[in-house]
């Protein structure tokens, strides 16, 4: 109407809106206030419809232009006010993730933006934030994520870097927490993983406290988990603590090392694995990496140290064994199975080896089991138990 348009073209949007509305021009009334840009003056045009088709129409129109006016400006905090998800994607298209994902937590569609932000950072090969977004704003379950945690959880292994390793043992600790099914494929996959963060969290903890034995057995129950990382730890424990028996693991290490290095002839010297029949570490199918773990120099050292330790005090090298409880039959010290009665144990929250019932401890918290003697001598350095973070005493 060619009035309307005058009041229009004056700024008289109140006196406009007012006399399309009187005769029932609804949609013109709105849009004199969009042109306003007083969207909730636009509402309450919508709010006094009392056709419900008209006023979806509208209140649809008025939503979709006030929320591109915001995004052509840019205004976040209005926009949030609108359409908290459109806000979030605004910060995101910022490159503000933390905010976005504050904001999102807050508006409950963490996941969503959490599984944008943590596989943009996965694909850029950015895995320490990847896991420490998932260790600050938990482990979502949905089936999306699991591909992303496995991507973390090899990759963060394949390093070993003392910040990923915390960080990623947290992620795990969250998403098996929150898996309902307990005996499902994907919850024993991952479970795993957890155990061999854990245990590469302990490890590095007692190194940091000078805990040597404890190191040196964390170190060898690691070795029931490994693939191409087989002896890379061992290779790595204190000489000095008194498991002479690591001579046998260490000339395991140098065989390897020498693999490595020459793949056609050195190969031949991993063909016997009898010494390991009877121990739960893999010896079968073991991919080697590329490069070795340490230099050339690092393992010219360490023949010389076999040599000379092995030449000056005898040693037999060998696996230290034990009785098992169940059949009496002697087995591998850290294997958590018999392989004559083929009893399993569970093994110790501290170091990963076998629990005995003769030895045994638990957590009063979380019911995890421990040898007694492992338990004591990480509590005389630590307050708390590693898997609960309770406060825990020793044992007597």
């Amino acid at each position: 109407m060619l009035v309307g348009k005058r009041l229009l073209a004056i700024k008289r949007y109140d006196t406009a809106a007012d006399m399309y509305s009187g005769i029932g021009h609804y949609e013109e009334a709105a849009r004199c206030f969009i042109i306003a840009e007083d969207f909730d003056k636009a509402r309450d045009i919508v709010k006094s419809i009392q056709h419900t088709e008209i006023a979806n129409k509208l209140r649809v129109l008025v939503e979709n232009e006030q929320t591109k006016l915001l995004q052509q400006r840019g205004n976040i905090k209005g926009m949030s006010k609108v359409d908290k998800n459109k806000a979030i994607n605004m910060i995101v298209e910022e490159g503000n993730w933390i905010k976005a994902l504050d904001m999102a937590k807050k508006a409950g569609t963490l996941s969503e933006i959490l599984l944008k932000y943590t596989m943009k950072l996965t694909e850029e090969g950015n895995f320490e934030q990847a896991v420490k977004m998932f260790s600050l704003y938990g482990s979502p379950t949905e089936p999306s994520f699991m591909s992303i945690y496995k991507t973390l959880c090899v990759e963060v292994l394949a390093e070993c870097k003392d910040l990923e390793i915390y960080d990623a043992r947290i992620m795990m600790k969250n998403l098996i927490e929150g898996i309902y099914e307990k005996k499902s494929k994907i919850y024993k996959e991952f479970e795993r993983y957890y155990t061999i963060l854990q245990l590469l969290f302990l490890k590095s903890l007692c190194k940091g406290k000078r805990l040597t034995t404890l190191y040196a057995k964390i170190s060898i129950s690691l070795l029931r988990y490994t693939n191409e990382h087989f002896m890379k730890l061992v290779s790595h424990v204190n000489k000095k603590v008194g498991l002479i028996w690591l001579l046998f693991f260490l000339n395991r290490y140098l065989d390897l090392a020498d693999a490595i290095e020459d793949p056609e002839g050195g190969v031949a010297a991993l063909g016997d694995t009898a010494d390991f029949e009877g121990t739960d570490i893999p010896v079968y199918d073991i991919p080697l990496p590329e490069n070795n773990f340490t230099s050339e120099n690092e393992r010219e050292k360490l023949k010389d140290w076999v040599l000379q330790v092995s030449q000056d005090r005898k040693v037999e090298q060998n696996f230290s064994f034990c009785g098992c409880e169940n059949c009496g039959s002697q087995m591998y010290v850290a294997s958590l199975k018999c392989f004559n009665c083929n009893n399993g144990y569970e093994p110790c929250l501290i170091t990963g080896y076998p629990v005995f019932r003769k030895t045994q401890v638990t957590c009063s918290n979380c019911y995890k089991l421990a040898n007694k003697e492992d338990w004591n001598q990480f509590l005389a350095a630590n307050s708390a138990c590693p898997w609960c973070s309770s406060i825990q005493s020793q044992e007597y």
